[in-house]
């Protein structure tokens, strides 16, 4: 069964997405900046599965990362993107 889609507006046009990680990490940079140790926290995902997913995010313009001007080892992540539809499969019982 297909898991929940969302259809992010960025400056490269639209983009669907149903990955389940991705749009987690989506829904939480909507709420604030995050380091990449937050995301890794709130997703509860291993160092190299975050940095994957958000590699992706970030190639197709949907996060931007932020180098924190103190610390040039912290990295910040926000959303780079507006939420257009998020949509589940209907379900049907006959």
């Amino acid at each position: 069964m297909r898991e929940k889609v969302e259809i992010y507006s960025t400056k490269k046009g639209m983009i669907a997405l149903e990955s389940p990680i991705k749009n987690k990490i989506l829904q939480k940079l909507s709420e604030r900046e995050l380091t990449f140790e937050e995301l890794i926290e709130v997703c509860g995902k291993a160092r190299s599965t975050m940095s994957v997913h958000l590699n992706d995010l970030l190639d197709m313009g949907l996060v931007y990362k932020r180098i924190d001007s103190r610390d040039r080892r912290k990295k910040y992540f926000g959303l780079n993107t507006d939420l257009l539809v998020s949509s589940r499969m209907p379900v049907t019982t006959h």
